[in-house]
This record gives structure tokens, sequence and C-alpha cells, in this order.
């Protein structure tokens, strides 16, 4: 399985550089937040919607 391991290894990469060039454009705004909470421009569109009390 030394392919395996070494495709995930390459796909750790591609997935960390990604972030990387997406924090980079987020960034100075969300630079405290993780990596895994940064969305693009559009939010939640339920987090627009006013619930009900």
């Amino acid at each position: 399985m030394e392919l395996s391991s070494t495709l995930l290894g390459t796909l750790q990469q591609m997935i960390l550089s990604a972030i990387r060039e997406q924090l980079t454009v987020f960034a100075p705004i969300q630079v405290t937040m993780q990596p895994a909470v940064v969305v693009p421009k559009q939010a939640d569109p339920t987090l627009a919607i006013p619930r009900p009390e």
C-alpha cells in the first residue's frame, strides 16, 4: 500500500496549498478562523432568515 499513502500525501499537499490560497484571499478578515470554517463569499442563506421566537 505504498502507492495509496503517497497518493494521500499528495492530496493532503494539494488541499493545504488550496487552503493557503483561500486564506490569502480572505485575509486579514478571517485570519483567526480555522481553515475548515472558511467559506465562499455567499454565506448560508438560512442564517439571513429571521427565526420566529
